[in-house]
């Protein structure tokens, strides 16, 4: 997997730089006026967990998914560490692969940033899976 060889160190410059930073925080104000508290909430490509372990802090129940095995292995370590295991659930699969999730309806919505979605080779899928004309309101955050 391409993520999987920058995964040990993707919290440095290359994953959290000032730039990226700045775009997460951004982000953060948007979710946090977007979901109620206590949604439940899918990572698309969560990478080392770091806004998972956010939204799970401000109380979200989250589902981190990510495609690279080593960036899902990082995000349990993490949730493991900050103690969050009870809210976050780390699963290896990838945005493109919704369809294994089962039912996508069990969440509230869903948001990814910084990239992840370049990867899918058909975003228009991956929205219809998580954003369902029928059920206005469930899908946002989606920032490529």
């Amino acid at each position: 997997m391409a993520f999987d060889s920058v995964a040990a160190n993707y919290d440095g410059d290359r994953g959290n730089n000032a730039a990226i930073r700045d775009m997460r925080a951004e982000m953060w104000r948007w979710l946090d006026v977007t979901f109620a508290p206590g949604s439940r909430l899918l990572d698309l490509g969560c990478g080392t967990g770091l806004d998972a372990a956010r939204m799970r802090g401000v109380g979200h129940r989250i589902t981190a998914s990510d495609w690279s095995p080593e960036m899902v292995r990082r995000t349990g370590e993490r949730v493991q560490c900050e103690r969050l295991s009870d809210r976050v659930l780390c699963i290896n699969i990838g945005a493109h692969e919704l369809y294994r999730l089962g039912d996508e309806s069990a969440y509230d919505g869903a948001y990814s940033n910084l990239g992840a979605l370049n990867c899918v080779p058909d975003l228009g899928e991956v929205v219809t899976r998580m954003c369902p004309p029928a059920q206005t309101g469930r899908c946002a955050g989606i920032l490529p």
